[in-house]
């Protein structure tokens, strides 16, 4: 993992999901793909509030439609984490109170899904990653360790497969999941503005998993 501070990787990047929003409904904005990284979350969020399979589909889509337009009104006093401001603007979209008891189950399902999404992303750069280094097998095999599954066999039993010493699998297990962290993290900087939010936000992420 990269020794650098996350405000240091914070400056490197061009641009995050913030730089996005805020050119949103000028003439010169380009729709962001946040449908396929997000839409989960939102459709689960809409789910949540009571809204059957195709209501939820067409209410997400009309959220980014209107997101994407510029019309969802005072997005310039929203801050913090990306994952924040998309709850308050889905909140703001629906036009639920505050007391709805379905609105905090819609919130903990946004959350938890939200999180989902981002392990994916994780974990399909990690993939790309190791089948670039020609270790397709090794993911596949290993992959399930990522999001807490056990393996198929032992890990003795694996590593006879692979023809390694147990020593040397288990530092690969070790490596990988690093590698998988640095991703996850990657992902998470693209939403947030700070160290601090950051570390806020794994650790959500943790807390919503576990």
């Amino acid at each position: 993992m990269s020794s650098e501070s996350p405000d240091d990787l914070l400056n490197e990047l061009p641009e995050t999901e913030w730089s996005v929003l805020e050119e949103m409904g000028t003439k010169d904005a380009e729709t962001p793909d946040w449908e396929s990284s997000y839409s989960m979350a939102v459709v689960d969020f809409f789910r949540a509030l009571g809204s059957c399979e195709e209501e939820a589909l067409c209410e997400a889509r009309n959220f980014f439609d209107q997101l994407f337009t510029g019309q969802i009104d005072e997005v310039e006093e929203l801050t913090g984490a990306f994952r924040v401001m998309m709850k308050k603007l889905l909140e703001r979209f629906s036009n639920t109170g505050d007391g709805n008891q379905r609105l905090h189950e819609a919130s903990r399902q946004f959350d938890r899904a939200w999180g989902m999404s981002l392990m994916q992303k994780a974990v399909d750069a990690l993939r790309a990653e190791m089948e670039k280094a020609n270790e397709e097998r090794l993911f596949a095999l290993l992959s399930p360790i990522l999001d807490g599954r056990p393996l198929a066999v032992s890990r003795q039993e694996l590593a006879a497969q692979l023809e390694l010493p147990l020593e040397e699998l288990n530092t690969t297990i070790f490596r990988m999941n690093q590698r998988y962290r640095f991703f996850l993290e990657e992902e998470i900087r693209q939403s947030v503005t700070s160290s601090e939010e950051l570390e806020e936000e794994m650790g959500r992420l943790q807390a919503v998993w576990n």
